[in-house]
């Protein structure tokens, strides 16, 4: 239900959370038909976002995660504070606490994004069908909370916050009052790049060539960059035989988003802005020109804690070549969440990473699955901070 009246709504009922067994076979079928409603819509395939959750939200996707655990139950209620520069962190959110048993009270974007709005309007009419009427105690409330006292007024009730967004609303949350035993996790600030091993690159026909590309783009189109998942550093790992193959990935790139994500002149304007910046904070940083540019290209001659942390988004990208992984060791921080990979076994890649004494990168996916939402997310296990775990000893 979506309200601005939250203050209001709450203090009329004595208590709006029940204790509930994850994965619920009614909860699933809520998701599932919200699922199917939103993709009946007729604009929900211009965004391939909310596409990709409606396929993640079907009950034979998620059934994958259920521990079936008999002695977990719900943890009450849960209160989301999430992302404004992404569309629907908040809806993938809201469906883990909630098939775990959990009511919610989702604080949305404060940016208008068509499918949030496609997503309230689909939840609203499934939330009407006789059947679903328990769930009516799920609330979606968008206001600021720097001018509200709406967020402290729903920390003192709730059993559990999960905080998406930046270190200053992390922070700020952090110093707003809860209940004694309110568990809180925080997603904040997050970096994450890609690797490439060149010898098996080198080797990929043209069909598989362009695999990759769609692949990459996949991962990299997503919220115009901007997501915590998004690569910026792309790590080309080997030895360098050439350097043509990856030019002509860039360029195939390019041409990609030149189909898909056109540039207006004002992007364009803060991408040269970006740039700009850039070539105060790096030395020596050199740009790849590529044909009608829809995304910009920079070869760094070194790895640094500046170079690392260089991040425009709007499909721009910063590549280095590293034969060594070993000078990752006194950069790569619990900041880096996501390394995506081509070429590499997943236990192989996470060996080398040990071996060299690596930290962070709590995800190790392949290119192309970088957005793929699991129930472990930046190393904190979902399942196990939304459910409380009752012990059973036997006689």
């Amino acid at each position: 239900m979506l309200t601005n009246n939250l203050k209001k709504v709450l203090s009329t009922k004595k208590k709006i959370n029940k204790v509930n067994t994850p994965f619920d076979e009614k909860r699933l079928d809520f998701i599932n038909q919200l699922s199917e409603d939103i993709v009946s819509t007729k604009f929900s395939k211009n965004y391939p976002d909310l596409f990709n959750f409606c396929l993640w939200a079907k009950t034979s996707n998620l059934k994958k995660f259920d521990l079936k655990d008999k002695n977990t139950y719900s943890v009450g209620l849960v209160y989301h504070v999430c992302p404004s520069n992404v569309a629907l962190t908040f809806a993938y959110s809201f469906v883990i606490s909630f098939i775990l048993g959990n009511d919610n009270i989702i604080k949305l974007p404060k940016k208008n994004f068509h499918q949030t709005d496609i997503f309230l309007k689909s939840f609203k009419k499934v939330l009407k069908k006789k059947r679903f009427k328990d769930f009516k105690s799920n609330y979606f409330v968008k206001y600021d909370h720097k001018t509200s006292d709406l967020t402290s007024f729903i920390s003192k009730i709730s059993d559990a916050r999960i905080i998406w967004g930046g270190d200053q609303t992390v922070k700020d949350i952090q110093n707003i009052s809860t209940k004694i035993n309110t568990r809180d996790i925080y997603f904040s600030d997050k970096y994450s790049c890609s690797i490439i091993n060149l010898d098996k690159f080198n080797k990929l026909n043209m069909a598989q060539f362009k695999l990759l590309i769609n692949n990459f783009y996949r991962d990299s189109s997503f919220s115009n960059q901007m997501a915590c998942t998004s690569p910026h550093l792309i790590i080309w790992y080997g030895k360098i035989k050439n350097k043509e193959k990856s030019k002509l990935f860039w360029e195939m790139l390019n041409i990609k988003y030149s189909k898909y994500q056109k540039i207006d002149m004002a992007t364009k304007y803060v991408k040269f802005t970006n740039y700009c910046n850039d070539i105060i904070r790096v030395q020596k940083l050199k740009k790849i020109y590529l044909k009608e540019e829809n995304i910009s290209v920079y070869t760094l001659n070194k790895l640094d804690k500046e170079t690392v942390n260089l991040r425009s988004g709007l499909g721009s990208f910063y590549e280095i070549y590293l034969r060594k992984l070993k000078i990752l060791s006194n950069i790569v921080n619990s900041r880096f969440q996501t390394l995506s990979f081509f070429g590499f076994e997943k236990n192989t890649l996470s060996k080398i990473l040990k071996k060299e004494d690596i930290n962070g990168f709590s995800r190790l996916v392949p290119i192309g699955k970088s957005h793929e939402m699991t129930f472990n997310w930046d190393g904190y296990n979902l399942y196990s901070f939304l459910t409380n775990k009752r012990e059973v000893i036997k006689e």
